[in-house]
């Protein structure tokens, strides 16, 4: 079947011309197997540079193997899975970034009371459903614990230190 899907399209479009001039048209079924081991794409070029229809089987199957390895192999390039962390880099404050840090300092003020403030509605919460449902409550403690924690390994590095699966070699072993 993969003998005719490769090449009876090519043979009966040629048969409405001069069958001479389709190359496919007089090749054996030894030879199409053979052929099928060039890409589709590369298969008429091979056919015009080499006289495949007077070719024997042995000949044949020795310009293809030749074909294969005349092609370049692609280089492989390896990688190691190891996980290397990079330092961020250290930036030290300037009267041009002074602004900037202030604008900063004020957001983190405002996040940190609306965190306490929503920590303080939590634990009421928390404390409200242990009257109604302890099983519930018990639940989304633990929900509750888990981002919590979360949120601490969090800010245990932050910010998190950039990791890349890549071997990179430097120059300059030192911090980047």
């Amino acid at each position: 079947m993969r003998i005719y899907r490769q090449f009876e399209s090519k043979v009966a479009s040629a048969g409405e011309g001069l069958s001479d001039s389709n190359p496919y048209s007089n090749l054996s079924y030894s030879q199409a197997v053979i052929l099928l081991g060039i890409p589709a794409e590369e298969r008429e070029e091979f056919m015009a540079c080499h006289d495949v229809a007077n070719m024997s089987k042995r000949e044949l199957q020795a310009a293809v193997q030749e074909k294969k390895h005349s092609e370049e192999p692609v280089p492989v390039l390896k990688v190691s899975q190891k996980l290397r962390k990079i330092p961020p880099k250290t930036v030290q404050p300037t009267a041009e970034t002074y602004s900037e840090s202030v604008k900063c300092d004020e957001q983190f003020t405002l996040h940190c009371n609306n965190l306490l403030s929503a920590y303080s509605e939590l634990l009421k919460t928390l404390a409200a459903q242990s009257r109604i449902d302890t099983a519930r409550k018990e639940v989304n403690r633990k929900k509750a614990l888990e981002i919590a924690t979360n949120m601490v390994k969090t800010l245990q590095e932050y910010p998190p230190a950039v990791t890349t699966n890549m071997d990179i070699k430097t120059d300059n072993p030192g911090p980047i």
